[in-house]
């Protein structure tokens, strides 16, 4: 673990730098970096132009699109790439690094892209310096968070925070560009007869991980509820922020439903981790999905992998309608998405998971990626207008998704286990 682009160099005898900077990628890296892969256009590049991408899209890293010249390169060959690098912002790229999402990425493309039966995109090159903290780091550090009072947690998250901000950890990823689709727009939402396909697509991803020990012995990959005392951290020390920055948009009885999610959230979390797991996006919403025409359907590509980590497969379910739909739609229409969801999994042969088991999980995962979203969303730059907008709409459609189950719902999913209050079933239904 930790030394992904050794062998990548290694194929062709050439040592190759990893740039610290996009301002160190130029045609002579480029040329040298593309003959070790398989690119298809394997000429020399002559000159290259960047364009940064991303603004206003919530990345904890800097994107940018290279247009490339190649020497002798035929109209069927790629004319860019897309590159990836680490924040230049030190308090975002504190952050990315304390958990651990640019080497996750890295680790995805390198050990389980090819492996899944969805589309992605081509990973042309993958390349870090080596972990320093070991390749049994992060269990290690989450048995340990896992012990920790919150208090304690918060302080040495402050300290961690404070120490990243030096790190020189350098990390690159050159993908295929997927220009020829049509990016989705999580400010656009989409329409809930046009989120079938997309659900149809993660089924059969998660389908193909569904309980799987390969994916399960990956120790770079977290459970989804492994990092619940860093989250709750993150979130305590950021709620007065959150309050001053989307207090307009959050009532009191909401700050209040937040609070309660924070206090209830191990008795939130034990029975997801006892669902049936699956490999998890992690981050699945229209922004980081690519819709291509094909053969009379859509083919949907699933981008930006910073976050996979193993857990039950509908959290990327709430994720993406809790994202994606707008406030008005009915609690009916989104009940019958993860009914859409739950018979694609059957479909792909999964059995022994009841829909009213997963509607239940649903619920779970709402008031878990609504904590989440209040724990992450200041911390990304709201400078740029669509930024702005994004992180409105983010919470705005989330907390509507919660709200519209009623208060009696949220008081079931977050009563303890055994209470009189927990049904055994209990969820948002």
């Amino acid at each position: 673990m930790g030394e992904v682009g050794a062998s990548v160099a290694e194929g062709v005898g050439v040592a190759l730098p990893i740039p610290r900077r996009v301002g160190e990628v130029d045609a002579g890296w480029l040329t040298r970096c593309l003959a070790a892969s398989d690119f298809p256009g394997r000429g020399p590049v002559r000159s290259l132009r960047v364009e940064p991408l991303g603004a206003g899209r919530g990345f904890m890293g800097d994107t940018y699109r290279l247009h490339l010249d190649l020497e002798g390169g035929g109209p069927a060959n790629p004319r860019s790439l897309i590159l990836k690098l680490p924040a230049r912002d030190r308090a975002t790229r504190a952050r990315a690094e304390l958990l651990g999402l640019y080497e996750r990425e890295i680790l995805f493309y390198s050990e389980v892209a090819g492996e899944l039966p969805v589309s992605l995109p081509r990973c042309y090159h993958a390349a870090m310096d080596p972990n320093p903290s070991g390749p049994d780091a992060t269990r290690e550090a989450e048995r340990a968070l896992a012990e920790m009072s919150p208090r304690r947690v918060r302080a040495l998250l402050g300290l961690g925070h404070l120490l990243v901000r030096f790190s020189r950890r350098r990390y690159v990823l050159l993908l295929e560009d997927l220009r020829g689709g049509e990016p989705g727009d999580q400010l656009a939402g989409r329409a809930p007869r046009a989120l079938v396909d997309v659900l149809a697509e993660l089924a059969r991803m998660h389908a193909s991980c569904w309980e799987s020990s390969r994916i399960t012995s990956l120790d770079w990959l977290p459970r989804l509820e492994s990092g619940s005392q860093l989250v709750r951290a993150w979130y305590r020390r950021s709620r007065s922020a959150f309050r001053r920055r989307y207090g307009h948009l959050v009532s009191e009885s909401a700050h209040a439903l937040f609070e309660n999610i924070d206090r209830g959230l191990p008795g939130l979390l034990a029975p997801l981790a006892r669902a049936p797991g699956t490999l998890l996006h992690g981050d699945f919403r229209l922004d980081n999905l690519v819709f291509e025409a094909r053969g009379g359907g859509t083919r949907v590509s699933f981008l930006d992998w910073q976050v996979p980590c193993w857990g039950v497969g509908v959290y990327d379910v709430a994720y993406l309608l809790g994202t994606s739909l707008e406030a008005e739609v009915p609690r009916e229409e989104e009940i019958a998405l993860v009914r859409a969801y739950h018979a694609a999994l059957e479909a792909e042969g999964v059995r022994g998971y009841a829909f009213e088991d997963c509607l239940a999980d649903y619920g779970r995962c709402l008031l878990l990626a609504l904590h989440r979203t209040a724990a992450a969303v200041v911390s990304v730059d709201d400078s740029d207008p669509r930024g702005q907008a994004l992180m409105e709409c983010w919470v705005t459609r989330m907390l509507a998704r919660v709200q519209r189950a009623g208060p009696d719902q949220w008081a079931k999913a977050l009563a303890p286990e055994g209470s009189p209050g927990a049904p055994r079933a209990g969820g948002l239904r």
